[in-house]
């Protein structure tokens, strides 16, 4: 039901900008024997000399609010049908733009660039996101994203380039920019985990891209020449609509309104040829909260927008403007059924203007058209306000490097409206509609404007009155490189109104004024008739007399009226009441404090005096508009009064009986205020004075200027402090008018912010990039960037000081994410300076003066260790020896991962070396001398088959560098002597004979001993011996020395064994190379355990789901499909790769639920697993997410990160290398000053693994960091300062590269895991929402952002937030919660944290079948994340086994619960069951996965309506039987959520107005009854 109050609020307001004028002189009409009574009252006031200023609508910008403002960006949908009709014909604005790319970017076309895409698109393996519904590029390389290697090395080489880290891509045809990180790489990190494998496989083979800086795209870029170009928009800018608001479209032709019993419910102002005219009947819109929570509200009325002129320049040195000048109108009615206490933002249309060069677009003006309504969190509002308006808005400022450096507001506006309030009790509410609209070049975001006019009003009651403030609404925002802040918010009051009921008086004074100086009232008389009321008294003489404070006046006393000092109004003579008895004198200057008034006036030509009265000064409020803690001012104005337009006619319309009057000319005194206790009110920070100018504003930078003197009067010791949002109401100010003596004031809380604005840029170092070959065989890459970053005073020429300035920064690698959240081996770096350098520049303009902005310059050099071989090749043997000419051999020998493989460069002829044995042969005849060559010993990775899964031999490194040796071979003459020969035949050297098994051999662990008799001719006897190269041949392979027989025990370990057999004589000797691969016993498959626990989801639109299924066993393995039974049929889209073990859910299965097993098989024998698939159409909250693996990561780092930076009294030595800067910027950053500070950042971790890249990688490319600047403030006293400051985040995508490990930690994987799920969840919902980066803290409550439930159609919705508070607001009491087909059956867990809170209170779960029911003090833990599916189902999924199991001699039932595990606590079950009542029956719960039975609970007796009641902490498969199960087990364990553990698919908490839990529907499956 709708709670509301009808507002109608009508505004007459007119807004100013004229310059002030200012002086000390007397009013012109003051009478001459006034003066001097008036100049000595005004003497003390002191006043200004004549100077022109602007008003505060100009000087009140600046980003007075660094808060972020609400998030107005929005996917508008696709204009349909009926504006396409409207916009037929109409040519869309664009601009026209000129720029050149910087050198050495790579042009690609729209090919290539529509090839990037984001994390969840590549892993959910769909293209279901198109047209329109798919992310625009720019959009998923602002968050980091990827592309296929294949494509862009393909782009390059048509080039002939290659792409490195670094590359700059654009594609102009689209307007697309990009930057390679790295290639994606995650080494070995997830081998031993199949299902994380499996979905970081899809990410591999790509390149990592994220968003360059602009000066990296852009050589030169500007449009709108010197003073901007303007355009009027055309339908054909209108691009898109919110949800259900294109059908109210109004065309011009045949326009109808809405019949709202009202004449001020239409369009009074908007032109009949209006851009957008749009009339509304209770449509219900989508919208959302100030934190981004979605809300549906009801809207009836009227917005139109006449025209929109766009008038822009963007230089990327010579600075920007972007402004608008539109009409539009509103009279709206926003009703909704939660009470909230925050902005209500509803987009309504969306623009987009282009930049055009020739036929291309290279970027756009975008945004849209949005409503803002606020509510005052006590009350659901129903809200009408009319507005229309004419107004200029925008911003502008200066550009360094194509990004802004400072910004201003542009402003200038018309605003009207009419109507009335009439209304009671206490409210607020207001109500403000505009366009939001920001430049976007390549897809950088940066500049933007809008501008939002409304009105509100704000009723209390107080006693018998209402008091009513009626206001007008102006509030700016401007989008400031990314971020989202309020510039200006203006709220002037327009109406204070106070009804009381009266007694009449013979004469009422209604206004005595001091300012303006009037008098004004009503004479009344006696009616002709006795006893009625007084009635006016029309046409009476009278005239006004002011008695100065301390002059005596007696009407009685002949003379005293005619003393000179006392004034009369008029001058001479009399003037007349009119027909309502009225009397008015009005003078600017002729009543001071402590006057006395009288009236007098004739009747019978006797004068009458009525009792005197003191004027006033009746302003009693202000408006502040910006209270700077940086620049210690306040803006603001003292508030216009309504007063009475005397000379209006009775019958003259509502709006011509009063008029405002501001407080022109007049002081302000302003003093800080805290309250550091409840109710104690301390003065604090000094005083300012200023004065206003002719519409009542002020500003405490325009000093008083004494009359004396001349000169200015300082505000002496004023001090802004901070008063943050969240301070609630320690502070503000008390203010004081002062105008001829009287004086009038009050206090007034107020947030004070900070105008304090910060951008940046890097630019690459020419030429800078440097390479270190150490000692210790690592490689440093190294190259410098230059960081600038302004600190911008946008509302003054303060510049901060070095001593309020304060850097830090944090480094990573883009090859890394941390092993663990909690154990980074790095944090923060702060950079520290010598005692002599200087961090900031001050900015300063033509002429040498401040700016008000500061430069912090540093180089930061970047260093990436490329890490040494661990196990590097070195040759071992002597580089020498020495033979006859007979001939002879050498052993080479080496170490490094064996085996090796030897190679001999320039030796002699006939010196050769045994490519794997490294045995140098040297022949008989050579001649005698010294002969050099080289011998080169390399890795032979050929030779051992790396097994699958095995671990890797070379832990994950490449391939160590050749060991090379110079080897000197002496060749001498023969012995002098020979020794005689034999008569015998010449004994011949050994040849092993050549076999069928080419000495390849084969045996299985554990079965058979393997021999093998080993042959060879030659002259006995010949010696066997067998050897390896590595030396550590296992002792179970043998050869026999006599007789040559090879044997191997059956006790070897599996695995690959090369070793070499010698056969050896006097004459000589033969080798053979020897190969013996032993296998594992054969063993039937085991199927692995996973992750999933064989229980599965696919999301209907998320693409073909696979999931490789693995098992343990002698290969091969044949996997397939077994149906649980006939009940149960396996769908068509369901298959398994027989060989691969893939199993694949393809696209078009129908949601629900669906079981059967999986077998895997060899000749030994199978092994089956059932499985559990869930197909189902997630609800998706939106939530703030990470957009890639490890940017959730806030402070600290993984592997090694170190800093090299100079301490304190240490000189940092400075770059050698000058920045390449445009010669366009100031001196500060010219090619001749480098930056003042430097900082080295080394990325050297001795865990990277030895790798190839260091030949061809620059790595110092992968070395990035965040930068954080903080301003502290200092106030009036030591314990109150301000703070501010921003953090610039570096947003390139991360990957795990360079390590090798068995397998990530859980904690890693795990998170990594759930950004996966999430980022193909997000991505197959069409509506991707790429949110700002996870930090730690969030991670708990994020880990899961959709809820699961089984589905046939439908959503559902279990609105829980009403129970907690109920259950928490009392002791004890028992509470129910229904689970059905419209609420779901998924619970939170929140619900055990209220129970274990209140240990005397129970709460039941029920759903048709079953109740379950908790009480508070059998609670034992609790997780508020969880939230376990409570499902109940007659008919359990294991049935058949466990009727079997049961037989057929007794009465049995089947149930079961979607949940199976722990709960909370003992729970008491309450089964409806078809059992005969009376019976007796046991309860056994069964493990499928073990095939068993445990008993529950036994002898029980069945109640009436076949109800089984007992008690049990856990939920699984049940069997209720009058009969017993042989061998089941007894007792049961319990135990509490494991948290974060139910197998289901998790939910993340969503904020709103309720808390609630979205699924989907599901229909229950009804029981089958047993046999």
């Amino acid at each position: 039901m709708k709670k509301g109050i009808s507002l109608i609020i009508a505004l007459v307001v007119s807004f100013t900008t004229p310059a002030i004028q200012i002086s000390a002189a007397l009013p012109a009409s003051l009478p001459a024997e006034r003066s001097a009574v008036c100049a000595a009252a005004c003497a003390a006031e002191p006043a200004r000399a004549e100077e022109t200023a602007s008003s505060p609508e100009y000087t009140a910008g600046g980003a007075q609010n660094l808060e972020d403002a609400p998030l107005m960006e929005y996917e508008f949908l696709p204009a349909d049908a009926k504006w396409q009709a409207l916009a037929a014909g109409e040519t869309p604005a664009a601009f026209q733009a000129n720029y050149s790319l910087a050198d050495g970017v790579l042009l690609v076309t729209e090919e290539v660039s529509e090839s990037v895409r984001s994390a969840g698109e590549l892993v959910s393996g769909s293209t279901a996101q198109s047209g329109a519904l798919r992310l625009l590029p720019n959009r998923i390389i602002a968050e980091g994203g990827y592309i296929r290697k294949d494509v862009l090395d393909a782009a390059a080489e048509q080039q002939d380039r290659t792409i490195l880290p670094g590359t700059v891509v654009v594609d102009p045809s689209t307007g697309t920019a990009f930057k390679v990180v790295s290639p994606t790489e995650f080494g070995s990190a997830a081998d031993a985990d199949a299902e994380l494998s499996a979905m970081l496989t899809p990410l591999e083979g790509t390149y990592a891209v994220a968003q360059p800086e602009p000066a990296e795209v852009l050589k030169d870029f500007s449009f709108g020449g010197t003073d901007g170009e303007t355009v009027t928009l055309t339908r054909g800018n209108v691009t898109g609509f919110a949800p259900h608001v294109e059908e109210n479209l109004v065309e011009t032709d045949g326009f109808s309104l809405i019949d709202f019993g009202d004449s001020l419910k239409d369009f009074k102002y908007l032109s009949e040829d209006s851009l957008v005219r749009l009339q509304f009947e209770d449509e219900q819109l989508d919208a959302w909260l100030g934190d981004g929570s979605p809300i549906s509200v009801k809207v009836s009325g009227g917005i139109g927008v006449d025209q929109i002129d766009v008038t822009a320049r963007y230089t990327g040195f010579d600075g920007y403007r972007i402004a608008m000048t539109l009409k539009q109108e509103s009279y709206l009615i926003v009703e909704m059924d939660a009470d909230v206490s925050q902005e209500i933002v509803i987009p309504v249309f969306g623009i987009d203007v282009n930049l055009q060069v020739g036929d291309t677009s290279i970027g756009r003006i975008t945004g849209g058209v949005f409503v803002i309504v606020g509510m005052d969190g006590t009350l659901s509002l129903e809200i009408e306000t009319r507005e229309f308006t004419s107004t200029t808005v925008g911003v502008r400022g200066s550009t360094k490097f194509y990004i802004p450096t400072s910004v201003h507001p542009v402003y200038d506006q018309e605003f009207k409206g009419d109507g009335e309030v009439d209304l009671a009790g206490d409210i607020d509410g207001y109500l403000k509609f505009g366009p939001m609209l920001r430049l976007e070049v390549f897809g950088f975001k940066l500049v933007g404007a809008g501008a939002f006019l409304g009105a509100g009003v704000h009723v209390q009651a107080d006693g018998h009155y209402l008091n009513v403030e009626l206001y007008g609404l102006l509030q700016i925002y401007i989008d400031f490189i990314g971020k989202h802040l309020s510039l200006a918010n203006f709220q002037p009051t327009i109406l204070l109104k106070r009804q009381a009921d009266t007694a009449g008086f013979q004469v009422e004074f209604v206004e005595v004024y001091v300012y303006p100086g009037r008098v004004g009232g009503i004479l009344r008389t006696e009616p002709p008739e006795k006893g009625g009321p007084l009635i006016p008294a029309a046409d009476i003489p009278y005239r006004i007399l002011v008695v100065p404070k301390g002059e005596t006046f007696n009407p009685d006393t002949p003379g005293d009226i005619d003393k000179p000092a006392i004034l009369k109004y008029p001058a001479s003579g009399y003037a007349s009441t009119n027909a309502e008895g009225e009397f008015y004198q009005g003078d600017d200057c002729y009543l001071c404090d402590g006057d006395q008034v009288y009236l007098e006036f004739q009747q019978n030509g006797k004068s009458y005096f009525s009792d005197p009265v003191l004027p006033t000064l009746p302003f009693q409020k202000i408006s502040i508009t910006a209270a700077d803690y940086f620049n210690d001012f306040v803006t603001g104005q003292v508030e216009p009064i309504h007063v009475i337009n005397w000379a209006a006619k009775p019958d003259d319309p509502p709006e011509q009986q009063y008029e405002w009057k501001e407080y022109a000319n007049g002081i302000v005194t302003l003093n800080p205020y805290l309250s550091t206790t409840w109710n104690v009110h301390i003065p604090f920070g000094g005083q300012a004075r200023t004065m206003t100018d002719e519409h009542g504003y002020f500003d405490t930078r325009n000093p008083l200027f004494s009359i004396i003197t001349g000169k200015p009067v300082p505000n002496t010791y004023f001090d802004v402090y901070e008063n943050r949002d969240n301070w609630g109401s320690a502070g503000g100010f008390d203010f004081r008018m002062d105008y001829h003596e009287a004086v009038s004031g009050g206090r007034m809380q107020y947030h004070t912010t900070s105008s304090l604005i910060f951008t940046r840029t890097v630019l690459e170092v020419a030429d800078s990039y440097d390479r270190s070959f150490m000692d210790d065989g690592t490689i440093v890459d190294q190259m410098a960037y230059d960081e600038y970053i302004w600190i911008i005073n946008a509302n003054g020429t303060r510049t901060v000081t070095e001593e309020e300035f304060q850097y830090t920064g944090e480094m990573f690698s883009t090859q890394d994410f941390p092993w663990d959240w909690n154990e980074n081996k790095v944090s923060d770096y702060d950079i520290v300076f010598t005692p002599d350098s200087q961090k900031l520049t001050p900015v300063l303009d033509e002429n040498g003066d401040p700016t008000g902005t500061a430069l912090f310059s540093q180089r930061v050099t970047v260093q990436w260790v490329w890490q040494a071989h661990p196990n590097p090749l070195r040759i071992t043997s002597a580089d020498h020896t020495a033979v006859t000419t007979g001939g002879g051999s050498f052993q080479v020998t080496a170490e490094g991962y064996a085996p090796f493989a030897y190679v001999l460069t320039d030796a002699p002829q006939g010196v050769s070396i045994g490519k794997n044995t490294g045995l140098i042969t040297i022949p008989a005849g050579m001649a005698e001398g010294e002969y050099s060559f080289t011998i080169q010993v390399s890795e032979d990775r050929t030779m051992i088959p790396q097994l699958v899964g095995s671990p890797d031999p070379y832990d994950g490194n490449d391939a160590s560098p050749p060991a090379e040796q110079t080897f000197t071979l002496s060749v001498t003459g023969a012995a002098a002597s020979e020794p005689e020969i034999s008569s015998e035949a010449a004994r011949t050297a050994p040849e092993i004979a050549e076999e069928e098994h080419h000495y390849e051999f084969s045996m299985v662990s554990g079965e058979e001993n393997l021999t093998i008799p080993v042959f060879a001719s030659g002259s006995e006897p010949i010696v066997w011996s067998v050897s390896d190269a590595s030396g550590d041949l296992p002792e179970e392979i043998r050869i026999d020395a006599e007789t040559g027989v090879l044997s191997a025990e059956k006790e070897l370990e599996a695995g690959a064994y090369r070793f070499t057999i010698r056969a050896e004589n006097d004459a000589g000797f033969d080798t053979q190379d020897c190969v013996l691969t032993v296998s594992e016993a054969r063993t039937a498959p085991v199927l692995s355990d996973a992750s999933h626990n064989y229980q599965f989801t696919k999301l209907i639109n998320g693409g073909d789901l696979e999931i490789t299924i693995t098992a343990a066993g002698s290969e091969p393995i044949t996997y397939s499909l077994v149906p649980k039974s006939e009940r149960y049929i396996i769908p068509d889209e369901v298959s398994i790769d027989p060989e691969s073990g893939v199993l694949t859910v393809r696209e078009g299965v129908e949601a629900g639920k669906y079981y059967f097993s999986v077998k895997a098989e060899n000749d030994v024998g199978s092994d089956t697993r059932e499985c559990v698939l869930t197909v189902v159409a997630a609800s998706v909250g939106q939530f703030s997410r990470p957009i890639l693996p490890g940017l959730s990561v806030s402070s600290g780092l993984s592997g090694g990160i170190e800093l090299l930076a100079a301490s304190s009294g240490q000189n940092v030595s400075p770059p050698t290398a000058t920045p390449t800067v445009p010669s366009e910027m100031p001196a500060v950053v010219s090619p001749s000053a480098l930056p003042l500070n430097a900082a080295t950042l080394r990325n050297d971790d001795p865990n990277d693994v030895y790798t190839k890249d260091r030949w061809t990688t620059n790595g110092a490319f992968f070395v990035r960091w965040h930068s954080k600047v903080t301003v502290t403030i200092p106030g009036a006293v030591d314990y109150i300062s301000g703070e501010t400051g921003f953090t610039f985040h570096d947003e390139s995508p991360r990957c795990y590269n360079y390590h090798y490990s068995d397998g990530l930690p859980d904690s890693v994987k795990g998170w990594l895991r759930a950004f996966l799920e999430e980022q193909t969840t997000e991505y197959a919902q069409a509506d991707v929402f790429l949110g700002e980066r996870m930090n730690t803290e969030d991670l708990l409550g994020e880990i899961n952002n959709f809820t699961v439930n089984p589905i046939t159609e439908g959503s559902v919705y279990l609105e829980y937030g009403s129970l907690l508070e109920e259950m928490a607001s009392q002791n004890g009491g028992s509470f129910l919660v229904d689970l059905n087909e419209g609420t779901g059956t998924i619970v939170t867990g929140k619900y055990f944290s209220a129970l274990q809170a209140n240990p005397g209170a129970e709460l039941t779960f029920r759903q048709s079948g079953a109740d379950v029911t908790f009480r508070g003090a059998d609670i034992e833990t609790s997780f508020d994340y969880d939230m376990p599916d409570f499902g109940y189902y007659a008919g359990a999924f294991s049935e058949e086994q466990m009727l079997a199991a049961a037989g057929t001699g007794g009465e049995t039932f089947t149930y079961a619960f979607a949940y199976h595990g722990d709960l909370p606590g003992t729970a008491t079950f309450a089964v409806t069951t078809d059992i005969a009542a009376g019976s007796k029956v046991n309860v056994y719960k069964f493990d499928s996965a073990g095939n068993k039975f445990t008993l529950i609970a036994s002898g029980l007796a069945v109640a009436e309506g076949g109800v089984v009641t007992y008690q049990n902490s856990t939920m699984s498969e049940y069997l209720i039987t009058t009969g017993t199960i042989a061998g089941a087990e007894t007792g049961d364990a319990g135990g509490g959520f494991p948290s974060g553990g139910w197998w289901i698919i998790g939910v993340g908490t969503a904020a709103a107005a309720a808390l609630a839990i979205f699924a989907i529907r599901r229909a229950k499956k009804q029981k089958e009854k047993s046999p």
